[in-house]
């Protein structure tokens, strides 16, 4: 993205000029600085095939007000990863996350305010491609209220308040921030966990609307039965061995996973043993035939196809992508 798209200013110590820092000769990165009164600003910007992803850092000496101004539509997630940030977005209500918190929403420009006080707030964001993003409707029916506000141009917040995130989105977004591949391979490992990191987010947030199905108490223990499951991924035990673990008869466990979590036990053992598989293949080089043991598989063909089904390639594919 050019940068002379990007303005700042703040109504105590007026517009505050940015200096390039780096710029590819692809306009792939750019690196953008600025070192005030009020402390220094610094903005990393990719640009990818799909998505531009945005990281801040501003160092704040002095309390004061920012605003943070494209020329550009915004289309996507924006996460908190060091600090709470507050902030107003044009067109929406004011939000405040928390560390590690989400926010997901549609703007047709981007028109920031944020509140500093005297410390470090480090964020984040994917901005999305329209076309790229839209494809989620087809697994996530509430994203059509989203994509009706996008036709309209007008801007929408997809859930009011800001979205806890959990060990399955952390874990490929740290993957990303912190991706040291490069070329061809950077390309195609930010677009498998981008695929992944958006997978979990919406999940969490679309499944996070439906548990007004359940009571509270409910509800936490059936996070507890999840918590389980991600620990005992090898051996969770049978569903009547998990019901009993939990006080529970197999027809309430069964009924409550799936309104928690919108998805069986099942599917959700098969899909975390799969996503472990992935993580497997691309960060190590474990053979795939031990890889489909550790997923549950005895047979390297059902787990390949098994694989395809899930992501849409197979893990042959995936590793030797990697591996050029």
């Amino acid at each position: 993205m050019p940068h002379r798209l990007i303005s700042v200013s703040s109504p105590k110590y007026g517009e505050v000029p940015l200096k390039l820092v780096q710029e590819s000769e692809d306009s792939d990165l750019t690196i953008l600085e600025a070192l005030q009164p009020f402390g220094s600003i610094r903005f990393t910007i990719t640009n990818h095939k799909k998505f531009r992803l945005w990281h801040a850092t501003y160092r704040i000496t002095k309390p004061t007000r920012l605003i943070i101004t494209i020329n550009r539509q915004y289309l996507g997630f924006l996460f908190a990863l060091k600090n709470n940030p507050n902030y107003n977005l044009k067109g929406l209500s004011p939000m405040s996350i928390q560390e590690h918190q989400c926010d997901i929403f549609y703007t047709p420009s981007i028109n920031f305010e944020y509140n500093f006080d005297s410390e470090t707030y480090i964020v984040c964001g994917f901005n999305f491609r329209t076309n790229s993003f839209i494809k989620w409707s087809n697994l996530f029916d509430p994203l059509n209220t989203l994509i009706s506000h996008i036709s309209e141009n007008t801007a929408y917040r997809l859930k009011p308040s800001p979205i806890n995130t959990t060990p399955r989105i952390l874990v490929p977004l740290s993957h990303i921030l912190q991706c040291e591949f490069t070329g061809n391979k950077k390309t195609k490992f930010l677009s498998f966990k981008t695929t992944e990191l958006t997978f979990y987010i919406l999940q969490n947030t679309i499944s996070s609307n439906d548990h007004s199905k359940l009571g509270s108490a409910e509800f936490e223990l059936m996070t507890q039965v999840k918590d389980h499951l991600l620990r005992n991924l090898t051996n969770p035990g049978t569903i009547h061995q998990i019901a009993l673990n939990f006080g529970l008869n197999d027809f309430k466990l069964k009924t409550y996973f799936k309104r928690a979590f919108g998805t069986s036990i099942y599917a959700f053992i098969l899909a975390e043993r799969l996503q472990k598989a992935q993580a497997l293949i691309t960060d190590t080089n474990t053979p795939l035939k031990q890889v489909a043991e550790i997923a549950g598989y005895s047979d390297l063909s059902a787990f390949s196809n098994a694989f395809h089904n899930k992501f849409g390639y197979r893990p042959s594919t995936l590793r030797k992508k990697l591996e050029k």
